[in-house]
């Protein structure tokens, strides 16, 4: 857990200066991106972008069309000429804030813009953080030590490296979407007009770790989750493309989780240089427990947590996938059972890992 996470949270307003009340759209994002495609694509092959030819190719509903056509219409972004859609060509300068709620990616009229960086949320959506001024998503976060150890920037980059990693290996066809390279490349060149950051992807994340950028591990799940609002923006929050992007974000918050209780464990077991990693001792050393486990032999584990008052307990199973799972004192045995069975059972387990 980060160490910012343990300070009060402070519930942000417009009257202590942390945001500022903004005019925004109400047009949704993703339905203009699809607009856009396609009076490109017709205007490509020479035909007219009427209602009717850009409706038969996205939507079904004309009159629910002319609806959204009208609200991109007034937020600018698609401008009409004797029944023919264009996108707007006004001179567009460098966005000064972000359009669309961080955390819903919907439009609205009314947003709240934070004082601290070029978010912009409903008044719903406002989530409270430690700093006057900063949003929960741009307050500063010093890296928290992890089992009585700082991590420096070069220990951050190498955990950093394998999420990623795991991230390319599970969700391979987001990092690649990230990057836009299947777009109309005169579609990527108004993104602009939606997003403050519409080219930010996973090669400018790897260049980042690589070049041992990151101070912590929340501003990579930061940047990650920078990446998903623009995913849901252009594509919509509903479309696969935006739940697997959410899915990412979780992945990497797990992933993070995993990194707070112990780095050296999830390094060594990232990095498979050896196939009992488990069986290494951390620095400090990991205390060892056996779990309850119904009428079977108690499971032998090692404790990753302690969570003292609520008396539970982070552990992670000696078992093949070494299931990281949170039980309550009541469930465990701290010194070796007494049971011959059980005995037994470690027994085995011992001869198989060479104990």
């Amino acid at each position: 857990m980060n160490n910012n996470e343990l300070l009060p949270r402070l519930p942000l307003t417009t009257e202590t200066g942390d945001f500022t009340i903004i005019k925004s759209r109400v047009s949704k994002p993703w339905t203009v991106f699809r607009v856009w495609s396609v009076i490109i694509s017709l205007e490509a092959k020479n035909k007219a972008a009427t209602l009717k030819a850009v409706n038969k190719s996205k939507w079904k509903s004309l009159e629910q069309f002319e609806k959204w056509v009208r609200t991109a219409v007034e937020d600018e972004l698609i401008q009409t000429r004797g029944g023919i859609l264009a996108i707007r060509r006004k001179k567009w300068f460098r966005n000064q804030n972000e359009w669309y709620c961080f955390r819903c990616f919907n439009p609205g009229k009314k947003m709240f813009k934070c004082s601290g960086c070029v978010r912009v949320y409903h008044e719903k959506c406002l989530c409270p953080s430690t700093e006057r001024k900063k949003c929960f998503y741009c307050e500063d976060r010093i890296q928290s030590v992890i089992r009585k150890k700082k991590l420096e920037k070069k220990d951050i980059s190498e955990v950093l490296h394998l999420i990623l990693q795991n991230v390319k290996s599970k969700f391979g066809s987001i990092v690649e979407k990230s990057e836009l390279k299947n777009e109309n490349e005169l579609l990527v060149k108004h993104l602009s007009k939606l997003l403050c950051h519409p080219r930010f992807n996973f090669s400018n994340v790897e260049g980042k770790i690589e070049s041992n950028k990151y101070k912590s591990l929340f501003e990579f799940e930061r940047d990650c989750r920078n990446i998903q609002y623009n995913l849901c923006v252009l594509y919509g929050p509903r479309s696969h493309i935006g739940v697997q992007s959410r899915k990412l974000c979780e992945f990497v918050t797990g992933e993070i989780e995993s990194v707070d209780y112990c780095a050296e464990c999830f390094v060594r077991k990232n990095q498979k240089l050896n196939v009992n990693w488990f069986l290494e001792a951390c620095d400090p050393p990991h205390k060892l427990c056996f779990v309850k486990n119904g009428k079977s032999s108690p499971l032998l584990a090692k404790i990753l947590k302690q969570e003292e008052m609520n008396e539970r307990y982070v552990i992670s199973l000696f078992d093949e996938n070494h299931t990281i799972v949170t039980v309550s004192y009541k469930s465990l045995i701290l010194s070796s059972p007494n049971k011959i069975d059980s005995l037994i059972g470690l027994n085995k387990f011992s001869e198989m890992h060479n104990l």
